[in-house]
């Protein structure tokens, strides 16, 4: 998904719900078995982004908030 698609939703008002939103976080957050996260990205003191596709995650036109924004690893 491109920056202009999410920005085109973002103007026209297109959203997805918290709950949603939160899932994608929960399941970026999640850890494997060994304990590992299972999706990385960076988020010390600085946006989240991810290190798979070098995307933002979080805020209004962030991937986790983008209605039509796909994980690059097929997890959401």
């Amino acid at each position: 998904m491109s920056f202009s698609k999410a920005l085109l939703d973002y103007i026209l008002g297109v959203k997805i719900s918290e709950e949603e939103i939160q899932q994608r976080k929960n399941i970026c957050n999640a850890k494997n078995e060994k304990g590992n996260f299972t999706c990385e990205y960076r988020s010390k003191g600085e946006p989240a982004m991810c290190n798979k596709c070098w995307c933002f995650l979080d805020g209004d036109l962030g991937k986790w908030a983008a209605p039509r924004a796909v994980c690059p690893l097929k997890k959401w």
